[in-house]
């Protein structure tokens, strides 16, 4: 068994509201496909009230994910630099959740994170993965590990929460930078000091088939959109989801099937 044995994810309650379908989907294959194949501990850092949505949240501590409610320390920050924009504090507010994980977890010196949008083919081997800050596989160029996506990271929380409060207060002083928020904060802040992380942890379905993939990220097209592309392949509603999923049409065609049988064990109705 793997000495980094929880693995977190985050997610806020506007998110749950605006998209219930996608993300309730999401986040309970995510954990089916970890119980399944998997030692990992899940957590799930939640911003919102849990009492308006108690079936869901029901389900996943049946499925053993243990719920802990954050609110980023600096959301009044991220409220005045959306200036109304309800859509963009929902999307900040939620994707800097990650960014506090060495103030949430007291305990364990290194952690797996992830986005919500993946599914988990075989037990990650995490052993001997011990960055000095955290691990990043690239974004869509397999070669280009300085275009690295924070959807999964190995995080070493002593020496993140050592540096947090300068990171904070970087990200408050440069929200119009990030364009890409929590990305281009770690990539602005902590340039090439990530480490590299095995492709095989951060695999895209963009990327193909392989039998290699221990995490499969849905990064560009979620799951219940690539369904719907893999029904109309022309359909241009989100170009860049169009564009992505024909990078590679089998990639997809090979995951989602894999996605979608691991959801219906979940309970997933979609």
């Amino acid at each position: 068994m793997s000495d980094i044995s929880k693995w977190f994810f985050a997610v806020n309650e506007p998110s749950l509201t605006r998209d219930p379908e996608t993300w309730e989907a999401m986040i309970l294959t995510a954990v089916e496909s970890a119980r399944q194949n998997t030692s990992l501990d899940p957590h799930l850092i939640f911003d919102g009230d849990e009492n308006n949505n108690s079936f869901f949240f029901q389900k996943l501590r049946s499925l053993g994910v243990k719920i802990l409610t954050h609110r980023v320390s600096f959301f009044e920050e991220l409220k005045s630099f959306s200036n109304g924009n309800e859509g963009l504090l929902q999307i900040l507010s939620g994707a800097f959740l990650r960014v506090e994980i060495p103030l949430i977890e007291a305990e364990a010196e290194f952690v797996l994170y992830t986005d919500c949008d993946v599914m988990f083919e075989q037990n990650p081997k995490l052993n001997n993965l011990k960055p000095e800050y955290f691990s990043c596989a690239p974004e869509f160029d397999k070669e280009n590990y300085s275009d690295f996506n924070t959807g999964v990271m190995i995080m070493n929380l002593p020496r993140l929460r050592h540096e947090l409060p300068a990171f904070i207060e970087f990200i408050r002083h440069n929200l119009a930078r990030l364009h890409t928020f929590d990305q281009d904060a770690y990539r602005l802040y902590y340039g090439n000091k990530a480490d590299q992380l095995p492709l095989e942890m951060n695999w895209k379905p963009y990327w193909g088939a392989s039998s290699l993939a221990e995490i499969v990220h849905f990064h560009g097209p979620k799951p219940l959109w690539a369904r719907r592309l893999m029904a109309n392949p022309e359909d241009r509603t989100i170009i860049d989801y169009h564009t992505i999923y024909h990078w590679n049409i089998s990639g997809y065609e090979y995951y989602l099937p894999k996605w979608l049988n691991t959801a219906a064990q979940a309970g997933v109705s979609i």
